[in-house]
């Protein structure tokens, strides 16, 4: 990103305050690796930080490699409180997915980057998820990961989840992907088993839909200042929806309304019925997106739907511990 792409998302924000009302943002830095551009994350970040509007949210969404002492220090001075770092399962596995340049292993390095952020204590200042990709190829093993980063860092504060790879019909792997109802099991069975509980056991009440649905209030920037509605669309020039950079900002105003109103589950007949539909709002937007304009069958319900007595039982069983 360069200065001016920079400066325009500033300008973009101070005007949103003044004139429009704006009082509280929720930021997520997100990639490609953003710890790659660190000092124009944390720019960006003590410039909206110091604005004077209320930061709900500020987190960053990272693989870890460049998890060093330096960024760490950097992302705390810029206010930027929550981690998220990203592995594709155990060691083995995660060095085949996702292999340096030069064909060596990542994983180690960012082992080695999590010690020193334990080490050192930074858990103190800052959240810390560990977020464990898993198929059908490695989720036997998700346990055994579980088990030995609690073990490794006992006595510290994180967050350990499976990052599930669903069913997902642009996915050129798709048969190593779950279906919704082999998501379910996986949430059951790894508390009945295990004693871990890896989601939601009971659905929270849900005042608002995903982000994605606002015509204006969410913004995906990329680095030359193109703005998306949803995290998956970022690259896919079609998606596009306007750029940060041009006096009239939004342009693409058909993917805005197909968005805020094309893809709305209540025009839905099948979800206008479904007595699931408070805690679900229509499941994800991107996939009612793709089902709707790009003749795709994904399934975009909610994994409580026909389990729910079984994660009512998980929550009462633990709501009498």
């Amino acid at each position: 990103m360069d200065d001016a792409t920079a400066e325009s998302i500033i300008k973009y924000v101070k005007y949103a305050k003044d004139n429009d009302g704006l009082e509280v943002l929720y930021l997520t830095w997100y990639g490609g690796e953003p710890l790659l551009q660190v000092d124009r994350v944390c720019s960006l970040s003590s410039q909206l930080s110091d604005m004077g509007l209320k930061i709900k949210e500020n987190n960053i969404i990272t693989n870890g490699f460049f998890l060093n002492d330096a960024s760490i220090k950097k992302l705390i001075s810029a206010g930027i409180n929550e981690i998220q770092v990203t592995l594709d399962g155990d060691r083995d596995t995660h060095n085949k997915r996702r292999p340096l340049l030069n064909g060596n292993g990542s994983y180690d390095r960012i082992i080695e980057n999590l010690d020193n952020f334990f080490s050192k204590n930074y858990d103190q200042y800052m959240t810390l998820a560990i977020r464990v990709n898993i198929d059908r190829n490695n989720y036997s093993d998700y346990y055994e990961t579980y088990q030995w980063f609690r073990t490794r860092y006992k006595g510290h504060q994180f967050i350990i989840y499976p990052g599930i790879i669903v069913l997902d019909e642009n996915d050129s792997c798709s048969h190593t992907c779950f279906s919704r109802n082999e998501v379910t099991d996986i949430f059951i069975n790894l508390y009945k088993k295990y004693g871990i509980i890896s989601e939601k056991i009971y659905p929270d009440s849900i005042s608002i839909e995903c982000k994605a649905r606002s015509p204006y209030a969410n913004m995906l920037i990329g680095s030359r200042g193109e703005i998306y509605k949803c995290f998956e669309d970022l690259g896919i020039e079609d998606r596009i929806v306007g750029n940060i950079n041009d006096p009239i900002k939004w342009s693409n105003f058909k993917e805005i309304a197909r968005y805020a109103t094309g893809i709305d589950h209540y025009l839905s007949e099948e979800c206008r019925k479904c007595p699931y539909i408070p805690i679900c709002n229509g499941g994800c937007p991107r996939r009612r997106y793709e089902n709707l304009y790009e003749n795709k069958h994904n399934d975009c319900c909610t994994p409580f739907k026909g389990r729910i007595d079984d994660y009512i039982d998980i929550f009462l069983t633990q709501k009498e511990k």
